[in-house]
């Protein structure tokens, strides 16, 4: 009997087939790593529960708020029961928190995820906290929301140097861009991340400059 098939007086379980994903996840997997969450899965079972919210258009269904890549890897596994976290959110909350938890989870197609930003920029009860609670930084955000312009065609190609379209009068701005493995930019992000809070820094460029500075001097 597989993991989630197993009775549990301490979790709920649901029936695989009772799950549904919902329409506006942004969250994209390749077919490597969706075999690597498999066979995670298949040793370790389900670490985190799924979360589902009640199906707005389906009774006694469920709608999956995050977790879909697990859900869909369960099923392919051949499990019948899968462990779910129910809540009882709204359109937006279920939104909101969909994305914020998927920011952890695998790689968000781009388009749907500026979508889905601007759109709960418009309809979101408290943008202001939620932009809080996103691990995002506030350029990273700007950007999603379509006040900073990047060709993502860009990132595809090997470093290069190009002038900014976003530059104040009177400076010349650059913008470099590096590809990275994913640790290696999660190590970056971090690093940034640190430096502008312990400098209050507003921009993430102002951080580099530091890190920067200091590995030349060293």
């Amino acid at each position: 009997m597989a993991k989630a098939d197993r009775p549990s007086d301490e979790r709920q379980e649901a029936p695989v087939d009772d799950l549904y994903p919902n329409p506006w996840n942004v969250n994209a997997m390749s077919p490597a790593e969706f075999e690597s969450l498999k066979a995670s899965i298949a040793r370790y079972g389900l670490p985190f529960a799924i979360v589902v919210r009640p199906h707005p258009d389906m009774p006694s269904k469920w709608q999956i708020v995050d977790g879909e890549h697990r859900w869909r890897a369960a099923k392919a596994l051949g499990w019948k029961n899968v462990w779910i976290h129910p809540e009882d959110y709204d359109d937006i909350t279920a939104k909101e928190v969909g994305l914020v938890l998927n920011e952890l989870h695998g790689q968000p197609d781009q388009t749907k995820l500026s979508g889905i930003v601007q759109e709960l920029e418009k309809q979101s009860r408290d943008f202001d906290s939620f932009r809080a609670a996103i691990p995002f930084s506030n350029e990273r955000l700007e950007e999603l929301l379509g006040r900073i312009k990047v060709d993502y065609d860009a990132l595809e190609k090997p470093s290069q140097t190009q002038e900014t379209q976003q530059k104040p009068a009177g400076e010349k701005w650059v913008e470099r861009i590096y590809r990275l493995p994913a640790e290696a930019a999660e190590v970056v992000d971090e690093a940034v991340t640190k430096v502008r809070e312990e400098e209050n820094f507003e921009h993430d460029w102002q951080a580099l400059e530091v890190m920067a500075a200091e590995t030349m001097a060293s």
